[in-house]
């Protein structure tokens, strides 16, 4: 909610944040009440924002725009001062958005070195390539966004390491889109072009293994088939239809 208040597009900032949240809250003793969420949830956007943002709001905009005046400055001072203790001063947090675009962009740059293969008679062409397959790494990105906020909220993720989960994810999106283009075939190549779509996946087996070993990357499909299950559920609990 406050994200899209502040109309921020940069994912990280949303992930940074429940990350600081996270670590937080797992630190307190005694446990907060309820009643402390909104003033540790708006304390940790903007210590967040303040690590990535290049114009980040301001400490006035916090207390008056995201909380109504409900807060005193005093009171944000005391919850960021608490927050950065507890954290031992370690303000920037690992996410699953951070392991994600990693991803994504060794697979873009591993796609691309396909095509050179140090030949700069071949960069102009390796431009227009990428060029044509720009529309399904858009894509592959946006809905890799959305399946990152639904890791956000899956508790049951946390217990495992923040890339396999990326990973998995980054994996899941890409065979959602194969999926549909294939499902598509020809009317998919007016927005995808479907001869480069092969050697993109090629270009994904050789990132996760030289990431994971070729081993762990076996093992990270089949997780990934396991987180897209975590999500058929959680999906099915938004929507009212398992309580």
């Amino acid at each position: 909610e406050v994200v899209t208040k502040k109309n921020i597009e940069d994912r990280q900032v949303l992930h940074q944040t429940v990350e600081l949240m996270d670590q937080y809250y797992q630190r307190c003793a005694p446990d907060k009440p309820v009643a402390d969420l909104q003033l540790t949830g708006v304390t940790a956007f903007f210590v967040a924002a303040k690590n990535i943002m290049i114009e980040p709001f301001s400490l006035e905009e916090a207390r008056t725009v995201l909380c109504y005046e409900k807060y005193t400055a005093e009171q944000f001072l005391a919850k960021e001062r608490e927050l950065r203790h507890l954290l031992v001063y370690q303000n920037e947090a690992c996410s699953y958005a951070d392991f994600f675009t990693l991803f994504l962009k060794a697979t873009k740059s591993e796609f691309l070195a396909d095509y050179t293969s140090d030949k700069k008679a071949q960069v102009g062409k390796a431009k227009r390539i990428i060029d044509s397959t720009r529309a399904f790494f858009d894509d592959w990105e946006r809905l890799g966004d959305q399946l990152l906020r639904l890791a956000l909220v899956d508790c049951f993720l946390k217990r495992y390491l923040r890339g396999y989960v990326a990973a998995a994810i980054f994996i899941m999106a890409f065979e959602h889109l194969l999926d549909d283009a294939l499902s598509l075939g020809h009317r998919a190549r007016s927005k995808y072009d479907l001869t480069h779509i092969v050697s993109v996946y090629s270009s994904l087996n050789k990132v996760m293994a030289q990431y994971f070993g070729h081993h762990k990357y076996v093992f990270m499909q089949t997780f990934a088939k396991f987180v897209k299950r975590r999500f058929s559920i959680l999906f099915l609990q938004y929507s009212g239809i398992v309580r």
